[in-house]
């Protein structure tokens, strides 16, 4: 890959909550945003904008999948630059088929399936 998309996308991973832009992304990579959008197709298969989406809504389902969360859906497209409820939840069913609140419930299940106690019979004395 090259170097300096490498290097724009280490800081997108590093900040996916912060804002945005071509412009700033094209800067980081001391690139015309022209090109840099044009190099970063190139190298990716897909653009600046839909990388980064798609980078946010793969890090909500992994912080969905925490057992150990307490944030809400809100709170966690907020964590990752979403400031649109309806937008994020949108973009995150477009891509993992379900709302975050649907695939949060399933992954609960899933987890309580898989860690399941077993049960223990009591014998009355």
């Amino acid at each position: 890959m090259h170097e300096r998309i490498d290097r724009v996308i280490r800081a997108l991973s590093r900040n996916l909550g912060q804002e945005w832009t071509l412009v700033k992304m094209a800067k980081l990579a001391d690139l015309e945003p022209k090109y840099f959008s044009r190099l970063f197709k190139q190298e990716t298969k897909m653009t600046p904008s839909k990388y980064l989406k798609l980078a946010r809504m793969l890090e909500a389902a992994e912080r969905f999948r925490d057992q150990n969360s307490n944030l809400s859906v809100k709170e966690i497209g907020y964590l990752l630059g979403c400031t649109d409820g309806s937008h994020f939840t949108k973009d995150f069913k477009r891509i993992h088929g379900l709302t975050p609140s649907a695939f949060r419930r399933n992954e609960v299940k899933k987890f309580q399936s898989e860690h399941k106690l077993p049960e223990i019979r009591y014998l009355a004395p």
